[in-house]
């Protein structure tokens, strides 16, 4: 299995890291072994309280069962 594993990473991420990122300046930078888009501007809270309700709303639902 762990080689299976390793077969897919490999498969998908490219040789070199320089490759990956692309052009200068496209905001996605490697952290902790993935690329994460940076902009260098904060989400306004709205958007993190609408992600972090929904996130709870569709847990709830998972527990809880669908209920409409």
């Amino acid at each position: 299995m762990e080689d299976y594993l390793e077969q897919l990473v490999e498969k998908e991420l490219p040789l070199k890291m320089e490759d990956a990122i692309g052009s200068e300046g496209s905001g996605m930078v490697w952290e902790n072994g993935l690329f994460v888009y940076r902009t260098g501007k904060p989400l306004p809270l709205r958007v993190v309280d609408d992600a972090i309700r929904h996130t709870r709303e569709e847990r709830a639902q998972h527990i809880l069962g669908k209920h409409s």
